[in-house]
Protein backbone atom coordinates (compact mmCIF):
# COMPACT_ATOMS: atom_id res chain seq x y z
CA UNK A 1 0.00 0.00 0.00
CA UNK A 2 2.89 2.40 0.79
CA UNK A 3 4.53 1.63 -2.14
CA UNK A 4 1.13 2.44 -4.37
CA UNK A 5 0.70 5.63 -2.80
CA UNK A 6 4.24 6.50 -3.34
CA UNK A 7 3.94 5.52 -7.13
CA UNK A 8 0.62 7.38 -7.20
CA UNK A 9 2.28 10.65 -5.52
CA UNK A 10 5.30 10.40 -7.46
CA UNK A 11 2.69 10.59 -10.66
CA UNK A 12 0.23 13.49 -9.66
CA UNK A 13 4.20 15.37 -8.59
CA UNK A 14 4.52 15.73 -12.63
CA UNK A 15 1.43 14.22 -13.59
CA UNK A 16 2.08 16.26 -17.57
CA UNK A 17 5.73 14.59 -17.52
CA UNK A 18 3.87 11.39 -16.75
CA UNK A 19 1.78 11.17 -19.18
CA UNK A 20 4.10 12.23 -21.65
CA UNK A 21 6.73 9.35 -20.87
CA UNK A 22 4.23 6.73 -20.56
CA UNK A 23 3.08 7.78 -24.54
CA UNK A 24 6.86 7.51 -25.29
CA UNK A 25 7.14 4.27 -24.31
CA UNK A 26 3.25 2.76 -25.86
CA UNK A 27 5.05 4.47 -28.76
CA UNK A 28 8.06 2.87 -28.71
CA UNK A 29 6.23 -0.68 -28.02
CA UNK A 30 4.44 -0.10 -31.12
CA UNK A 31 7.67 0.90 -33.29
CA UNK A 32 9.73 -2.17 -32.18
CA UNK A 33 6.24 -4.44 -33.30
CA UNK A 34 6.69 -3.20 -36.63
CA UNK A 35 9.99 -4.22 -36.87
CA UNK A 36 11.00 -6.31 -34.10
CA UNK A 37 13.97 -7.99 -35.48
CA UNK A 38 15.85 -6.09 -37.39
CA UNK A 39 15.48 -3.12 -35.71
CA UNK A 40 16.02 0.63 -37.46
CA UNK A 41 20.04 0.57 -36.52
CA UNK A 42 22.21 3.15 -34.49
CA UNK A 43 20.43 6.65 -34.73
CA UNK A 44 17.59 5.32 -36.12
CA UNK A 45 15.09 6.30 -32.87
CA UNK A 46 14.03 9.44 -33.89
CA UNK A 47 12.42 9.35 -37.40
CA UNK A 48 11.31 5.58 -36.09
CA UNK A 49 9.67 7.06 -33.49
CA UNK A 50 7.43 10.10 -34.94
CA UNK A 51 6.61 7.84 -38.05
CA UNK A 52 4.66 5.03 -36.03
CA UNK A 53 3.77 8.26 -33.53
CA UNK A 54 2.13 10.19 -36.70
CA UNK A 55 0.61 6.50 -37.47
CA UNK A 56 -0.99 6.27 -34.20
CA UNK A 57 -2.55 10.03 -34.39
CA UNK A 58 -4.21 9.02 -37.59
CA UNK A 59 -5.70 6.20 -36.55
CA UNK A 60 -7.60 8.38 -34.07
CA UNK A 61 -6.80 5.72 -31.24
CA UNK A 62 -5.31 8.62 -29.68
CA UNK A 63 -6.65 11.00 -26.21
CA UNK A 64 -7.14 14.74 -26.12
CA UNK A 65 -4.28 14.04 -23.17
CA UNK A 66 -2.02 11.98 -25.10
CA UNK A 67 -1.91 15.01 -28.34
CA UNK A 68 -1.53 17.37 -25.48
CA UNK A 69 1.48 15.63 -23.87
CA UNK A 70 3.12 14.49 -27.46
CA UNK A 71 6.62 15.54 -28.40
CA UNK A 72 9.33 14.40 -30.94
CA UNK A 73 12.23 13.13 -28.72
CA UNK A 74 15.90 12.11 -29.49
CA UNK A 75 15.85 9.45 -26.84
CA UNK A 76 13.41 6.89 -25.14
CA UNK A 77 14.04 7.39 -21.97
CA UNK A 78 14.06 3.82 -21.72
CA UNK A 79 17.05 2.10 -22.36
CA UNK A 80 15.80 -1.21 -23.14
CA UNK A 81 12.90 -0.13 -25.71
CA UNK A 82 15.05 2.18 -27.42
CA UNK A 83 17.89 -0.61 -27.53
CA UNK A 84 14.71 -2.65 -28.92
CA UNK A 85 13.89 -0.11 -31.49
CA UNK A 86 17.57 0.41 -32.85
CA UNK A 87 19.19 -3.10 -32.56
CA UNK A 88 15.82 -5.42 -32.81
CA UNK A 89 14.92 -8.02 -30.16
CA UNK A 90 17.99 -9.94 -30.66
CA UNK A 91 20.15 -7.10 -29.90
CA UNK A 92 18.47 -6.08 -26.55
CA UNK A 93 18.39 -9.81 -25.47
CA UNK A 94 22.08 -9.66 -25.71
CA UNK A 95 22.27 -7.02 -24.02
CA UNK A 96 20.00 -8.07 -21.15
CA UNK A 97 22.14 -11.33 -21.15
CA UNK A 98 25.59 -9.24 -20.91
CA UNK A 99 24.11 -7.27 -17.69
CA UNK A 100 22.54 -10.56 -16.18
CA UNK A 101 25.91 -12.70 -16.73
CA UNK A 102 28.14 -9.68 -14.67
CA UNK A 103 25.73 -9.34 -12.52
CA UNK A 104 25.83 -13.14 -11.58
CA UNK A 105 30.04 -12.71 -11.73
CA UNK A 106 29.69 -9.74 -9.33
CA UNK A 107 27.93 -11.86 -6.52
CA UNK A 108 30.34 -14.84 -7.47
CA UNK A 109 33.55 -12.75 -6.95
CA UNK A 110 32.42 -11.15 -4.42
CA UNK A 111 32.47 -7.80 -6.04
CA UNK A 112 29.27 -6.56 -4.33
CA UNK A 113 30.00 -2.34 -5.08
CA UNK A 114 30.49 -3.42 -8.91
CA UNK A 115 27.24 -5.27 -8.69
CA UNK A 116 25.80 -2.54 -7.02
CA UNK A 117 26.70 -0.18 -9.67
CA UNK A 118 25.67 -2.18 -12.56
CA UNK A 119 21.99 -2.22 -11.10
CA UNK A 120 21.69 0.93 -10.21
CA UNK A 121 22.57 2.27 -14.01
CA UNK A 122 20.01 -0.40 -14.91
CA UNK A 123 17.54 1.14 -12.74
CA UNK A 124 18.40 4.41 -13.65
CA UNK A 125 18.34 3.35 -17.59
CA UNK A 126 14.49 2.65 -17.25
CA UNK A 127 13.29 5.69 -17.19
CA UNK A 128 16.16 7.86 -18.61
CA UNK A 129 18.77 8.18 -21.27
CA UNK A 130 22.64 7.47 -20.10
CA UNK A 131 23.57 4.96 -22.44
CA UNK A 132 23.09 7.63 -24.85
CA UNK A 133 26.15 9.59 -23.06
CA UNK A 134 29.29 7.68 -23.42
CA UNK A 135 30.82 8.65 -20.07
CA UNK A 136 27.95 6.11 -18.90
CA UNK A 137 29.59 3.11 -20.72
CA UNK A 138 33.01 4.09 -19.26
CA UNK A 139 31.38 3.74 -16.24
CA UNK A 140 29.68 0.34 -17.15
CA UNK A 141 32.68 -0.99 -19.21
CA UNK A 142 34.66 -0.30 -15.73
CA UNK A 143 32.44 -2.07 -13.65
CA UNK A 144 32.05 -4.87 -16.12
CA UNK A 145 35.86 -4.97 -15.83
CA UNK A 146 35.78 -5.01 -12.21
CA UNK A 147 33.01 -7.82 -11.79
CA UNK A 148 35.24 -9.64 -13.76
CA UNK A 149 38.36 -9.81 -11.01
CA UNK A 150 38.38 -11.91 -8.23
CA UNK A 151 39.13 -11.06 -4.77
CA UNK A 152 43.11 -11.81 -4.26
CA UNK A 153 44.16 -15.53 -2.36
CA UNK A 154 47.20 -16.30 -1.17
CA UNK A 155 46.88 -19.39 -3.33
CA UNK A 156 49.94 -20.26 -5.74
CA UNK A 157 48.85 -19.58 -9.49
CA UNK A 158 47.98 -22.66 -11.03
CA UNK A 159 48.77 -23.15 -14.92
CA UNK A 160 45.15 -22.61 -15.53
CA UNK A 161 45.18 -18.91 -14.24
CA UNK A 162 48.09 -18.31 -16.00
CA UNK A 163 46.56 -19.21 -18.89
CA UNK A 164 43.80 -17.11 -18.17
CA UNK A 165 46.39 -14.36 -17.56
CA UNK A 166 47.80 -14.40 -20.72
CA UNK A 167 44.53 -14.43 -22.33
CA UNK A 168 43.76 -11.50 -20.57
CA UNK A 169 46.70 -9.57 -21.44
CA UNK A 170 45.97 -10.41 -24.79
CA UNK A 171 42.68 -8.94 -24.99
CA UNK A 172 43.67 -5.85 -23.09
CA UNK A 173 46.59 -5.57 -25.70
CA UNK A 174 43.52 -6.12 -28.79
CA UNK A 175 41.43 -3.61 -27.32
CA UNK A 176 43.74 -0.96 -27.08
CA UNK A 177 44.53 -1.50 -30.86
CA UNK A 178 41.55 -0.95 -31.53
CA UNK A 179 40.57 1.85 -29.58
CA UNK A 180 43.99 3.28 -31.27
CA UNK A 181 42.59 2.71 -35.16
CA UNK A 182 39.00 3.95 -33.75
CA UNK A 183 40.42 7.43 -33.01
CA UNK A 184 42.96 7.50 -36.23
CA UNK A 185 39.60 7.01 -38.00
CA UNK A 186 37.69 9.76 -36.32
CA UNK A 187 40.51 12.03 -36.26
CA UNK A 188 38.87 14.39 -39.17
CA UNK A 189 35.81 15.04 -36.99
CA UNK A 190 37.83 17.45 -34.77
CA UNK A 191 38.53 20.01 -37.94
CA UNK A 192 34.79 19.46 -39.49
CA UNK A 193 33.54 20.09 -35.87
CA UNK A 194 36.22 23.11 -36.05
CA UNK A 195 34.73 24.57 -39.52
CA UNK A 196 30.98 23.66 -38.10
CA UNK A 197 31.51 26.12 -34.97
CA UNK A 198 33.22 29.06 -37.40
CA UNK A 199 30.02 28.03 -39.64
CA UNK A 200 27.51 28.73 -37.07
CA UNK A 201 28.79 32.45 -36.63
CA UNK A 202 27.86 33.31 -39.90
CA UNK A 203 24.52 31.30 -39.51
CA UNK A 204 23.46 32.97 -36.55
CA UNK A 205 24.57 36.17 -38.04
CA UNK A 206 22.00 35.61 -41.14
CA UNK A 207 24.99 35.54 -43.73
CA UNK A 208 23.15 32.61 -45.53
CA UNK A 209 24.66 32.67 -48.73
CA UNK A 210 28.77 33.15 -47.37
CA UNK A 211 27.90 29.66 -44.97
CA UNK A 212 26.30 27.92 -47.72
CA UNK A 213 29.17 26.41 -49.56
CA UNK A 214 30.73 25.66 -46.26
CA UNK A 215 27.80 24.12 -45.07
CA UNK A 216 27.99 21.85 -48.62
CA UNK A 217 31.51 21.20 -48.19
CA UNK A 218 30.79 19.46 -44.54
CA UNK A 219 28.22 17.45 -45.31
CA UNK A 220 29.89 14.25 -46.51
CA UNK A 221 31.62 14.02 -43.28
CA UNK A 222 29.21 15.63 -41.01
CA UNK A 223 25.78 14.59 -43.25
CA UNK A 224 25.00 12.16 -40.30
CA UNK A 225 24.00 15.28 -37.77
CA UNK A 226 20.40 16.23 -38.97
CA UNK A 227 21.45 19.69 -37.01
CA UNK A 228 23.81 20.37 -39.67
CA UNK A 229 21.73 19.18 -42.50
CA UNK A 230 19.12 21.84 -41.52
CA UNK A 231 21.23 24.49 -41.32
CA UNK A 232 23.01 23.88 -44.56
CA UNK A 233 19.31 23.55 -45.84
CA UNK A 234 18.26 26.35 -44.45
CA UNK A 235 21.05 28.30 -45.71
CA UNK A 236 20.35 27.07 -49.45
CA UNK A 237 16.77 27.75 -48.78
CA UNK A 238 17.51 31.47 -48.32
CA UNK A 239 19.36 32.18 -50.94
CA UNK A 240 16.84 30.18 -53.34
CA UNK A 241 18.33 27.20 -53.82
CA UNK A 242 14.82 25.76 -52.63
CA UNK A 243 15.61 21.96 -54.86
CA UNK A 244 19.37 21.34 -53.22
CA UNK A 245 17.85 22.24 -49.56
CA UNK A 246 15.30 19.69 -49.65
CA UNK A 247 17.50 16.91 -50.97
CA UNK A 248 19.20 17.25 -47.47
CA UNK A 249 15.80 17.87 -45.64
CA UNK A 250 14.86 14.81 -47.20
CA UNK A 251 18.04 13.30 -45.53
CA UNK A 252 17.50 15.05 -42.20
CA UNK A 253 14.31 13.10 -42.04
CA UNK A 254 15.45 9.93 -42.06
CA UNK A 255 18.15 11.00 -39.14
CA UNK A 256 15.64 13.08 -36.88
CA UNK A 257 11.57 13.35 -36.24
CA UNK A 258 12.08 16.77 -35.75
CA UNK A 259 8.34 18.69 -37.51
CA UNK A 260 10.19 21.77 -38.36
CA UNK A 261 12.06 20.06 -41.04
CA UNK A 262 9.13 19.34 -42.89
CA UNK A 263 7.70 22.86 -42.03
CA UNK A 264 10.60 23.83 -43.76
CA UNK A 265 10.65 21.31 -46.98
CA UNK A 266 6.93 22.14 -47.07
CA UNK A 267 7.67 26.11 -47.56
CA UNK A 268 10.27 25.32 -50.12
CA UNK A 269 8.15 22.80 -52.09
CA UNK A 270 6.04 26.10 -51.68
CA UNK A 271 8.31 28.70 -53.68
CA UNK A 272 9.18 26.28 -55.94
CA UNK A 273 5.25 25.60 -57.00
CA UNK A 274 4.54 22.16 -55.78
CA UNK A 275 1.95 22.86 -53.83
CA UNK A 276 0.45 19.23 -53.48
CA UNK A 277 4.11 18.30 -52.13
CA UNK A 278 3.90 20.85 -49.74
CA UNK A 279 0.44 19.97 -48.19
CA UNK A 280 1.53 16.80 -47.95
CA UNK A 281 4.37 17.13 -45.84
CA UNK A 282 2.29 19.80 -43.79
CA UNK A 283 -0.45 17.63 -43.27
CA UNK A 284 2.22 14.31 -42.00
CA UNK A 285 3.57 16.89 -39.63
CA UNK A 286 0.16 17.47 -38.54
CA UNK A 287 0.12 13.91 -37.81
CA UNK A 288 3.17 13.50 -36.15
CA UNK A 289 2.36 16.71 -33.22
CA UNK A 290 -1.39 17.63 -34.00
CA UNK A 291 -1.21 20.02 -31.15
CA UNK A 292 0.82 22.47 -32.60
CA UNK A 293 -0.37 26.03 -34.37
CA UNK A 294 2.50 26.57 -36.60
CA UNK A 295 1.62 23.69 -39.59
CA UNK A 296 -1.70 24.97 -39.66
CA UNK A 297 -0.50 28.73 -40.10
CA UNK A 298 2.01 27.50 -42.86
CA UNK A 299 -1.16 25.46 -44.81
CA UNK A 300 -3.56 28.99 -44.15
CA UNK A 301 -0.47 29.87 -46.41
CA UNK A 302 -0.34 27.87 -48.81
CA UNK A 303 -4.37 27.74 -49.42
CA UNK A 304 -4.38 31.38 -49.97
CA UNK A 305 -1.84 30.68 -52.91
CA UNK A 306 -3.74 32.06 -55.80
CA UNK A 307 -2.95 28.90 -58.18
CA UNK A 308 -4.06 26.60 -54.71
CA UNK A 309 -6.71 28.69 -53.58
CA UNK A 310 -9.14 26.04 -51.76
CA UNK A 311 -11.42 28.66 -49.48
CA UNK A 312 -12.93 25.66 -47.62
CA UNK A 313 -9.48 24.22 -46.73
CA UNK A 314 -8.35 27.68 -45.74
CA UNK A 315 -10.70 28.30 -43.27
CA UNK A 316 -10.48 25.00 -41.42
CA UNK A 317 -6.98 25.73 -41.32
CA UNK A 318 -7.50 29.41 -40.36
CA UNK A 319 -9.87 28.40 -37.37
CA UNK A 320 -7.08 25.73 -35.82
CA UNK A 321 -5.10 28.91 -36.04
CA UNK A 322 -7.50 30.98 -33.87
CA UNK A 323 -8.78 28.35 -31.71
CA UNK A 324 -6.36 25.09 -30.28
CA UNK A 325 -5.03 26.27 -27.24
CA UNK A 326 -0.97 26.70 -27.16
CA UNK A 327 1.22 24.98 -24.28
CA UNK A 328 2.93 28.40 -24.06
CA UNK A 329 1.49 31.59 -24.95
CA UNK A 330 4.15 33.22 -26.93
CA UNK A 331 4.48 36.71 -29.45
CA UNK A 332 5.07 34.47 -32.49
CA UNK A 333 1.30 32.77 -31.96
CA UNK A 334 -0.05 36.41 -31.31
CA UNK A 335 1.43 37.36 -34.75
CA UNK A 336 0.37 34.20 -36.72
CA UNK A 337 -3.03 35.04 -34.84
CA UNK A 338 -2.89 38.79 -36.59
CA UNK A 339 -2.11 37.49 -39.50
CA UNK A 340 -5.04 34.86 -40.39
CA UNK A 341 -7.50 37.17 -38.79
CA UNK A 342 -6.19 39.97 -41.68
CA UNK A 343 -5.92 37.16 -44.23
CA UNK A 344 -9.55 36.17 -43.89
CA UNK A 345 -10.59 39.57 -43.78
CA UNK A 346 -9.14 40.03 -47.35
CA UNK A 347 -11.10 36.82 -48.68
CA UNK A 348 -14.12 37.68 -47.25
CA UNK A 349 -13.69 41.10 -48.94
CA UNK A 350 -12.66 39.44 -51.96
CA UNK A 351 -15.52 37.22 -52.08
CA UNK A 352 -18.19 40.33 -51.63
Amino acid sequence: ILVAGALAGIYMLKKESADGRLLLWKITEQAIVEQPWTGTGLGGFPAAYAETQAQYFASGKASETEMMVAGCPEYGFNEFLQIGLEQGLVGLMVFVLLLGYSLFRGVKNRQAGAAGGILALMVFSLASYPLQLPEFWVVLVVLMGVICTSVASDTPPTPSRKGRKILSVAMIGCLTFCCGWIFWQQKGYYQGYKKWNTLKMLYNSKAYEAAADGYEELVPLMGHKPELLFEAAQCLSKTERFAEANRLLERAMKLSGDPMIHYMAAKNEQDLGNYQKAENLLLHAIEILPERIYPYYLLTKLYSETAFFQEDKFIKAADAVLTKEPKVESTAIREMRTEVKKMLKNIRENRN
